[in-house]
């Protein structure tokens, strides 16, 4: 394994904890109750990465680098590398992981990460699908298991359909 694939994940990880507001970052990287012998850094283990706010202001490379260090430690329905492949491809041709992208009739008609049709449907996830890229990664993630069953028969419909002149969508 080439020492890029190693760090990868956990240079995605620092990059998400640099661009959470700062109290935030603090919360979730340091502890500094130290008894009182002064601030001393100490790290404090996140549960789950799929359980910190990932702003839909962050870039899409992060955000999609994030979701996949989720994916892999299994935190998500699926966790295998084939399915991570579908997925990944379904969502690069969708959006490329922005959580403003849309359609093209504008944000509310089909927009997010998973371009709901309305994005307003991403609510059924959270009232923050807004601000929170993971709101709309959960939503898109039971839309594929409930309608298709994994996201590998999702990127198989996909392809099907844009096979047959009718423009890619799941």
């Amino acid at each position: 394994m080439s020492i890029l694939r190693r760090i990868a994940p956990a240079a995605a990880l620092l990059a998400m904890i640099f661009i959470v507001p700062a109290p935030a970052a603090q919360s979730m990287i340091l502890n500094t109750n130290d008894g009182g012998s002064g601030i001393t850094p100490k790290p404090v283990k996140i549960e789950k990465l799929s359980d910190t706010p990932l702003s839909t202001n962050t870039s899409p490379t992060i955000i999609k680098n994030t979701v996949h260090l989720a994916w892999i430690s299994g935190e998500l329905k699926w966790s295998s590398k084939s399915e991570w492949e579908c997925y990944n491809q379904i969502i690069d041709h969708e959006s490329s992981w922005n959580p403003w992208a849309d359609n093209g009739a504008g944000w509310e008609e089909t927009g997010g990460i998973p371009q709901a049709h309305p994005s307003s449907k991403m609510a059924e996830a959270g009232k923050d699908y807004r601000t929170n890229a993971w709101t709309q990664v959960r939503w898109g993630l039971n839309y594929i298991s409930s309608a298709y069953g994994s996201p590998c028969e999702a990127w198989s419909a996909w392809q099907s359909r844009a096979a047959n002149g009718s423009y890619g969508w799941y």
